[in-house]
């Protein structure tokens, strides 16, 4: 009997065999529409966030596509957190309202659906930084009228009176004279973010911290509808200044990789590239290239690169790629004290109250640091002859290792060991200044040698009233090898309140980056060319992969 006659014959004598059929092909179909439908699933698309900033209560639409028509066991990730069911008000396929809940804080907002995870937008809770609502319809060029301040200098505070600023400060700047010694033209500097400078902005009048490397000159504001005119100020006496010259150029890239990948279902992999900072040495950077597209091209001082992962059953995978080139312009800054005794104004210590804090990496309320601090300074009331006192006892008194010490070491040991690498006499030099009151942060990047090679460095600044921020490096002090452009006749009197122009930062303080994602794996760089809290996290689906970051390149110095 040939087989389909057999199978004929089967198929019409047993009914066990015509249910068995049945099954399969029910089965068949049933498979065959679940794959089909989920082949036909997107990833949800924001195109919008209205409003972006908000506080507990307060309603939000996010706008898109891909949502699905029901929420099901779709949700909306903030900071991390997923937001409750009772929150949502609306929930379509193209938006979403949510109530804001109390506890809520600023950070990434995802739409989270079986189909996958969208791209980040910002949210930012208004009551950490407050913005004014109304928005600026004129579009006519800014105007300065007067300005208010008394005894104005680097750091005090003036309002600024006007037409035309704009009710958002937006990507608007304001401007003050800047010297940079044999340079013919004219220099400036904004005010700073980091510092906080900006205090109020509205159209018609801003309240400002003048920057840190302003000097007596001029300011102006700058607009998306224009510069404003130029306005005189002159600084009252200051207890010193700072020179900036010697600058240079440097084109750096930074790259990372991952492979070896194994994932339970769709995944995604988020690296957070440090950004290089900006500051009154550091005036200007540049992204020239950024491979893949960034999320976030600067977000917490950190450049945001994610990729999607389908799910992977092998780990011999395809090595994913990640690369940023930057354009850093440099300073070297040679400060000068004219009055070392001077005592702190409260000039800016309201402001800078948080560098004078223990946390988790500045272990200041240490018992036995605050006992050798105060053994140190004794009972000297001028802050930068504390910082002298300070840095020459780290000098005296630890042996510099010319290597770095393991990722795993804590810097309180060298009290016992004595022995100190680059990042733990920073480290303990940062410490030491917080304990006694004196606004410190520790820096964290590279020195770029004459052979074209980086060199992980960390050195710290300290804030002086009217002068600004003074930059001091303990390792380089105590002898440090480097091939420096200009070799200093005596580093350790150079590296206190003086500075290179082959210092490149990339991160003051210590970034504090907030997850991405509510149960990620995250990773940690100890003792790298930047502090930040978080350098990789991959969602909760990835369940096995390597990275290797390649040491900062340097491609050009001009």
């Amino acid at each position: 009997m040939k087989s389909e006659n057999k199978l004929s014959y089967l198929f019409r004598k047993y009914p066990s065999v015509r249910g068995g059929i049945y099954l399969f092909v029910c089965i068949t179909i049933t498979f065959a529409i679940i794959f089909i439908t989920k082949s036909l699933q997107k990833p949800p698309i924001i195109t919008s966030l209205t409003p972006s900033t908000g506080t507990g209560g307060e309603v939000v639409s996010l706008k898109g596509k891909y949502f699905g028509s029901q929420r099901s066991d779709s949700y909306v990730e903030l900071g991390g957190n997923r937001i409750t069911a009772s929150d949502y008000t609306i929930w379509t396929d193209t938006e979403i309202s949510l109530v804001l809940p109390f506890t809520i804080s600023d950070g990434l907002m995802y739409v989270v659906t079986p189909a996958g995870r969208s791209e980040p937008v910002v949210f930012t809770n208004k009551d950490t930084m407050p913005i004014p609502s109304p928005v600026d319809t004129k579009t006519t060029q800014p105007h300065i009228q007067s300005f208010f301040g008394e005894n104005p200098t680097v750091g005090g505070i003036i309002t600024i009176s006007g037409n035309n600023f704009g009710s958002l400060r937006k990507e608007s700047e304001v401007y003050f004279s800047s010297k940079i010694t044999n340079s013919d033209t004219d220099s400036w500097i904004s005010c700073s973010d980091f510092d906080g400078d900006y205090i109020f902005w509205g159209d018609q009048e801003i309240t400002l911290r003048i920057p840190d490397g302003a000097t007596s000159g001029y300011f102006y504001i700058s607009t998306q509808n224009g510069t404003s005119n130029k306005v005189r100020i002159d600084f009252s006496k200051s207890n010193g200044k700072k020179e900036y010259y010697d600058e240079h150029t440097y084109i750096l890239s930074l790259g990372a990789n991952i492979q070896d990948i194994k994932t339970s279902s769709d995944a995604s992999v988020t690296f957070f590239m440090p950004h290089p900072a900006l500051s009154a040495w550091q005036r200007s950077v540049t992204v020239t290239e950024t491979i893949p597209t960034p999320i976030l091209t600067n977000y917490e001082n950190s450049i945001i690169q994610q990729i999607s992962i389908e799910k992977i059953i092998s780990t011999e995978q395809e090595r994913y790629e990640f690369k940023n080139t930057f354009a850093v312009k440099t300073l070297a800054v040679n400060t000068t004290i004219t009055n070392p005794t001077a005592k702190t104004q409260n000039i800016a210590k309201q402001f800078y109250s948080n560098y004078t804090k223990s946390n988790n990496l500045v272990q200041s309320d240490d018992e036995n640091i605050k006992k050798l601090a105060t053994s140190i300074v004794k009972k000297e009331t001028s802050p930068y002859k504390k910082a002298q006192l300070i840095y020459n006892y780290i000098i005296n008194n630890f042996i510099l290792l010319q290597e770095n010490k393991p990722l795993t070491s804590n810097t309180l040991d060298v009290l016992e060991t004595g022995s100190a690498d680059a990042y733990d006499m920073a480290l303990l030099f940062t410490m030491l200044e917080r304990t006694v009151e004196i606004t410190t942060i520790m820096d964290s990047g590279i020195i770029v040698q004459q052979n074209m090679t980086a060199k992980n460095h960390w050195w710290a600044e300290f804030y002086l009233d009217t002068i600004g921020w003074i930059p001091v490096d303990p390792a380089m002090g105590a002898g440090l090898e480097c091939e420096v452009f200009q070799p200093v006749e005596n580093p350790t009197s150079f590296y206190f309140g003086n500075l290179d122009s082959q210092h490149i930062t990339f991160s003051r303080d210590i970034n504090n980056i907030k997850s991405s994602q509510s149960a990620g794996k995250k990773v940690y760089r100890p003792r790298s060319y930047a502090l930040q809290s978080i350098w990789e996290e991959a969602s909760d689906e990835t369940l096995q992969y390597s990275s290797y970051w390649n040491p900062v390149q340097v491609l050009g110095v001009y």
